[in-house]
Formats: structure tokens, C-alpha cells, sequence
């Protein structure tokens, strides 16, 4: 992730463009973290939530649009 455009911690200001993007960079990495460490991935489905095993975890291509609701939750 770019510092280019981010406020720090110290000065207190973070622009929405830093915090979506960094948002967004959470929401992708998620899935791969939980599969490398071995841990299900928490989700909803039908309004109840869900362990999804790490070996099932569907995981984005880097390509992918951030707009895309599969990247949402990572399943």
C-alpha cells in the first residue's frame, strides 16, 4: 500500500479515499490469511452466520473489481 495521499495516526486525518482503499486491501487479504493460517472464514448466509472451512474459501483474482460482491466476504 502507497503512504502516497495518507494521513497518520499523529495528525489525525484520513481522507475516504485512504480509508476505502485500505478497507479494501483488508477485504482482499482476509480470505488468503484465513486459508494460510488454516482458519475458517466467518460469513453470512440466509441472515445466519457461517464458518466456511479454509480449504472451500474462494479466493479473488488480483484482477478482480473491488465492486465485485464476491470479495465482500471472502466466500
Amino acid at each position: 500500500m502507497s503512504s502516497e495521499g495518507r494521513g497518520t495516526l499523529v495528525d489525525g486525518i484520513f481522507s475516504a479515499e485512504a480509508i476505502r482503499r485500505a478497507m479494501g486491501e483488508a477485504i482482499f487479504e482476509a480470505p488468503r490469511a484465513h486459508q494460510r493460517a488454516g482458519f475458517p472464514a466467518a460469513t453470512m448466509r440466509d441472515g445466519k452466520v457461517v464458518l466456511v472451512p479454509p480449504e472451500v474459501i474462494a479466493i479473488p483474482d488480483e484482477d478482480e473489481s473491488e465492486d465485485d460482491p464476491k470479495r465482500r466476504n471472502g466466500c
